[in-house]
């Protein structure tokens, strides 16, 4: 049975100020909840309403629908919720290739970024310290589970970047063609704001510009900085 002050305790989970103080997060929906707990993370909770409590490999508290949908980030509830403990912080290490954010705000982006990161092999992505929150509920929704294996620090985007030791490349209209660049066997792909592009203070952290070509018949202004991070980071795989 889920008490009410257990309700509101875990409804701020949906704020990132409570997270980092519990040290908790939540995950919703089969799928992800699963992929999290196959990758060892331990959750303190698993909710469920009666369609949902036996899909899962861990013990469910079975609450009531209205309850799972005030729980829930989103206007209709996967059904199954999980709270689980944040995973213990690794360090940053700069082997292989890194993606680095500068100021992704949008929850969707960040997650499609990390799901596609797990999908190219990479494991680790350095964020600006204004760029949202991977534990946001939105965010692990979006990345699928893949956040179960990807890494995200948070930090001082400039310099991490300085002292890494690693060539940076960034997402540049002005850069050079990316399926005509040599990409070396580890470096840093930067990607900058949905809206503003890559901050002025980073542009001397910046080893090669890249850019992505359009259609000549193409009126699009722009390219979503999620699709933009997968297009060049399939041409690391060559």
């Amino acid at each position: 049975m889920l008490t009410s002050n257990e309700l509101k305790r875990f409804k701020k989970l949906h704020q990132k100020k409570h997270r980092i103080l519990e040290q908790l997060f939540i995950a919703e929906g089969v799928k992800v909840v699963e992929e999290f707990i196959k990758e060892g993370f331990n959750p303190v909770y698993v909710f469920a309403d009666q369609t949902y409590e036996e899909q899962v490999s861990k013990s469910v508290h079975r609450i009531a629908s209205k309850h799972m949908e005030q729980l829930s980030a989103f206007k209709q509830s996967p059904g199954l919720l999980a709270v689980f403990e944040m995973p213990i912080k690794k360090k940053l290490n700069f082997n292989g290739w890194t993606v680095a954010l500068d100021t992704i705000n949008d929850p969707g982006n960040l997650g499609t970024i990390i799901r596609t990161c797990d999908w190219f092999g990479i494991d680790k992505i350095l964020c600006s310290s204004d760029t949202v929150d991977c534990f946001n509920p939105k965010v692990v929704q979006a990345s699928m589970g893949s956040l179960a294996r990807v890494h995200c620090y948070y930090g001082d985007l400039g310099l991490e970047l300085k002292s890494c030791g690693q060539v940076v490349f960034a997402a540049d209209l002005k850069g050079e063609c990316y399926h005509e660049a040599e990409w070396p066997e580890s470096g840093i792909l930067l990607m900058g704001s949905e809206s503003h592009g890559i901050s002025p203070s980073l542009k001397n952290t910046i080893h090669r510009f890249v850019h992505i070509p359009k259609s000549e018949n193409s009126r699009a202004e722009s390219l979503n900085v999620g699709v933009s991070a997968a297009i060049i980071l399939s041409a690391l795989q060559k």
